[in-house]
């Protein structure tokens, strides 16, 4: 999904992460951020809630937010030249969290959309699913900004991305079945590692039964907030072009706990957000239509 910069490239930033929570010197982080912003292009770029209009560059649409749920927003900004959308998800509580981060170019604007439902230096956490551009590109500004923030992962993410990466800031990596309490909103996570990753978790919100599922379930090209569509065979015809799936075995596994789950709404990274009523439609496509990687890469066909 494109390649991010790293936050902080300074020996100062560096700080070794473990699996669990843990607080580093911020001053000396935040500090080390701000002179690095100090030498970046700042765009800010936003409008009203619900609104979307071209950027300055032309080549994708404003952000846009919807409320998706109780206390839930789903920030959107749909790229016509990757045909897919992009998507944060705010969950307001007395504990916020931000669920994905967007890539690093997009932080400003994803930041702009954010300040729009809640001030952002109050994110309590700051959930990235899996470590990808998409997910984690603007987690260092993030944490650097909310004093409080702690980066949410799973333990494995934790263990074979943090132990070294350029990243300094407290972070919890957990396991499945762990809970972050945000208030009136329980997060549940689930390890589902190589769906798409071999770090990848979701998150799942107790309160509104709602899935945080990231690459799983997503509909190309500009969705509405809700879809009730059944585009589950141009999701598999997606996820088969982009070879974004090594194999099977692991989403159907992952897909067969969740039709037990029964999640009310799931809220996907790509895409709009999905009622009870037709996810079994996307369940039904992946189980029956081919999905999984067949040489071809973002529709490039390997010579091998």
């Amino acid at each position: 999904m494109g390649a991010s910069r790293a936050v902080g490239n300074s020996p100062e930033c560096f700080a070794l992460i473990e699996a669990d929570t843990r607080r580093v010197d911020r001053r000396r982080f935040t500090e080390s951020i701000q002179r690095w912003l100090s030498h970046s292009r700042a765009r800010y770029l936003h409008g009203p809630p619900g609104t979307r209009r071209p950027d300055v560059e032309g080549n994708r649409t404003m952000a846009r937010i919807d409320q998706v749920g109780d206390g839930i927003y789903r920030i959107s900004v749909f790229t016509p030249e990757k045909r897919i959308s992009f998507n944060q998800f705010v969950i307001n509580d007395e504990r916020p969290a931000l669920v994905h981060t967007g890539v690093y170019p997009m932080y400003e604007e994803v930041r702009a959309a954010v300040s729009q439902i809640l001030d952002p230096s109050r994110l309590a956490y700051v959930i990235v699913p899996h470590f990808e551009a998409d997910e984690c590109g603007g987690m260092g500004r993030f944490v650097a900004e909310a004093k409080e923030a702690v980066l949410v992962c799973s333990a494995a993410g934790a263990r074979i991305n943090l132990l070294q990466w350029d990243y300094a800031g407290p972070v919890k990596g957990v396991q499945d079945g762990d809970v972050v309490d945000l208030g009136k909103h329980r997060l549940r996570f689930l390890e589902t590692p190589h769906v798409h990753h071999w770090d990848s978790m979701m998150a799942f919100d107790e309160t509104t039964r709602s899935l945080f599922p990231s690459d799983l379930f997503i509909q190309p090209g500009e969705q509405p907030p809700i879809v009730h569509e059944n585009l589950g065979k141009d999701m598999c015809q997606w996820y088969r072009a982009a070879g974004l799936f090594a194999g099977e075995k692991p989403v159907l596994r992952v897909v067969d706990y969740l039709a037990v789950l029964d999640p009310q709404w799931v809220h996907p990274m790509h895409g709009g957000s999905l009622p009870r009523d037709i996810l079994p439609r996307y369940v039904h496509a992946l189980r029956t239509e081919p999905f999984v990687f067949d040489g071809r890469i973002f529709g490039r066909t390997l010579p091998w």
